[in-house]
This record gives C-alpha cells, structure tokens and sequence, in this order.
C-alpha cells in the first residue's frame, strides 16, 4: 500500500517525465528538405491533368464571406481604418 510519501514522489516523477515530453520532441532533428528538381512534374491524371490525390484539411480555412455583424459596408470607413491602426500599434 503506498502511504502519502511514496504517493508524491510518484506522482512528482510522472509528472516530470510527462512535463519533459515536448521539450524531447523540439529537440529532435528534423530532415532538411529535399533539393528542388526544376525538371519535377507533379503526378497527372489519366487525361493529364494535375493528379491532387491526397490528404487535405480545411482546419486553416479562410472563408470568403465576412461575417454580417463585422462590416456591412463593403470599404471601411476612415475613422474604424484608424481605431484599428492604433489598436495595433
């Protein structure tokens, strides 16, 4: 049975080695890219063109509409141009 001693240091080493995960993981190295082939051509379709066979996300997706609450107006107006300026100064 483990009394309350034991239970911290136990506690205290898992967490050290699970905190010490991602600082192991940055400094592993990574493989530099390969050399840029001007004479590469992507893989094609049948009917030749481009194949885009793959994995694809949207997780980065910008989307084309804006939101209708965040600008009715299609320009923004002079003075909301300014207060966003000096919010991010």
């Amino acid at each position: 049975m483990l009394n309350a001693r034991n239970l911290y240091l136990s506690l205290t080493t898992a967490m050290c080695i699970v905190a010490s995960a991602p600082v192991y993981a940055q400094n592993t190295p990574v493989a530099s890219p390969e050399k840029w082939d001007p004479d590469y051509e992507p893989p094609r379709m049948p009917d030749g063109t481009p194949s885009f066979d793959g994995v694809w996300s949207k997780s980065s997706l910008t989307t084309l509409e804006r939101p209708e609450d965040y600008f009715k107006d299609l320009v923004i107006p002079t003075r909301v141009a300014n207060r966003l300026m000096e919010r991010n100064d």
